[in-house]
């Protein structure tokens, strides 16, 4: 605020924005990688329907019971 009234900038001329807007994402995406890949859940959903136990996927995919759970549940990756 101080740089703009010594330089004669009105506080009318700089809007501000109420949120920043989205950057793009480019290279790397942020945040903690996935636990099961695309082909994995669908292998997952095929394995459920074979009736195959939860607790079996877990160990056989190397991952906590909650994930599959969530696969089963049908949420998207990255929304729990």
């Amino acid at each position: 605020m101080r740089w703009r009234n010594s330089s004669g900038i009105s506080s009318q001329s700089a809007p501000r924005l109420a949120f920043a807007p989205p950057r793009p994402r480019e290279g790397n995406p942020a945040g903690r990688p996935h636990c099961l890949s695309g082909e994995e859940r669908q292998a997952v959903l095929e394995l459920l329907a074979t009736g195959v136990s939860n607790s079996s996927l877990a160990r056989k995919f190397d991952t906590s019971l909650q994930a599959i759970l969530r696969v089963r549940d049908g949420v998207p990756a990255g929304q729990s």
